[in-house]
């Protein structure tokens, strides 16, 4: 039975990541989604598992819908789920302001493991086990 993974992040947006509109530039929700992506990794401490094997966690795809505008100072969350699908690990993501209550971006993403001599690699068995633990799992839910 394949589980689906949680995590949230917290954000607000800061002054550098607008463009020449006063809102959020499109290419900052990409860095918002790396920071999503590399705290999943923490929290569910696959981090050593994954540098010891010397495999790295690259995106080969990304699909990002803007739905509204986020502006400075604004507080959002985004909220993600993970599952594995064949050999990839994927992910889907949705910025939710704070204020507004309205989901501002959705996107999903799609990653394979890949050696240092950039082989793919098949996710490893204790990696699969964490997507099929009996329950959906919470990483963190930071405030």
């Amino acid at each position: 039975m394949n589980i689906i993974l949680t995590n949230q992040c917290w954000f607000e947006v800061q002054g550098h990541e607008l463009d020449s509109f006063k809102h959020v530039n499109n290419s900052v929700y990409l860095n918002y989604l790396e920071t999503v992506r590399w705290n999943f990794f923490r929290e569910f401490s696959m981090m050593e598992d994954l540098e010891r094997e010397k495999l790295y966690p690259v995106v080969i795809e990304v699909n990002v819908r803007y739905m509204k505008e986020l502006r400075l100072f604004d507080q959002f969350v985004i909220n993600s789920r993970y599952w594995i699908e064949d050999n990839y690990i994927v992910s889907d993501h949705k910025a939710v302001c704070n204020d507004r209550k309205a989901t501002m971006m959705k996107a999903k993403v799609k990653m394979l493991l890949v050696s240092e001599d950039r082989i793919v690699y098949d996710i490893p068995p204790h990696i699969r086990e964490l997507f099929s633990a009996g329950e959906p799992i919470l990483a963190h839910r930071g405030e």
